[in-house]
């Protein structure tokens, strides 16, 4: 899937940005310190960890599969290449562990949250900050429509699930967490505003769709949807899940 290297560092950037406000209050409601050693699993090429360090959090560890994309990056973290299914940590080794836009790509997910909760301390959260539900879109007008189809499909064939997010409350429950919550990321819209999450996502719609829907049929969808996204009067919409839990406190008595 990650064939251009700056692009791509280029756009997790702009996914991290878009959930600032969303992690910090998840971060503010799990007490999750600066102090704190954190794990991201599937950290891609370092763009969350980057922004964790940049707020002050110091103890930062990532993993992730793709042994191409971390050769590309320098973040001054310890990182692996491994495998979110069978994590190389011993039990309990991190205070929280955390993912983004992670569980949409990963084969077994309630796995791969068991695994986070595992290495886990008890008491420790097991965060999953941003998962999208393309089930649930709203594309307006018609152009958006055409687009958002044809996005969700291109997703698909890259195999990922579409609608993971609407998935968070009950895998979370399963993989035997306490506390668990889950939410949705809020949007805002004004009227004659231009649509800011549309053009966010331009720059991918033409890289993902390039290849699969004809020069000319592309480019005029594109055209029509920018129009109406300058104009104000376009709604992109797709909604993004979090959830969090935490690992059980064993009981000595």
């Amino acid at each position: 899937m990650v064939s251009d290297q700056p692009f791509w560092h280029a756009r997790y950037r702009q996914q991290a940005g878009w959930t600032d406000v969303a992690r910090k209050y998840i971060f503010k409601q799990a007490g999750i310190s600066r102090s704190d050693h954190l794990l991201e699993a599937g950290f891609g090429n370092g763009a969350l960890l980057e922004k964790l360090e940049h707020e002050g959090y110091r103890h930062l560890t990532g993993i992730d599969l793709d042994f191409k994309t971390l050769l590309s990056i320098e973040i001054p973290h310890p990182f692996a290449c491994a495998d979110g299914l069978q994590l190389p940590f011993q039990d309990a080794s991190f205070d929280h562990n955390l993912c983004h836009f992670y569980l949409m790509w990963v084969s077994d997910p309630l796995t791969a949250l068991r695994e986070m909760a595992r290495v886990t301390a008890p008491g420790g959260y097991v965060l999953a900050m941003a998962e999208p539900d393309y089930g649930g879109r709203i594309d307006h007008p018609e152009a958006l429509r055409r687009l958002g189809e044809m996005q969700t499909q291109a997703l698909l064939s890259q195999g990922a699930d579409v609608r993971m997010g609407r998935r968070l409350l009950t895998l979370f429950g399963d993989c035997g967490l306490d506390d668990v919550n889950a939410g949705i990321i809020s949007a805002q819209w004004k009227p004659g505003a231009k649509n800011n999450s549309f053009m966010d996502d331009y720059n991918v719609l033409t890289h993902d769709l390039s290849n699969t829907v004809p020069a000319n049929e592309l480019e005029a969808l594109l055209s029509r949807a920018e129009a109406s996204a300058s104009k104000g009067d376009a709604i992109w919409f797709v909604p993004i899940f979090y959830a969090y839990g935490q690992v059980p406190i064993q009981n000595t008595h």
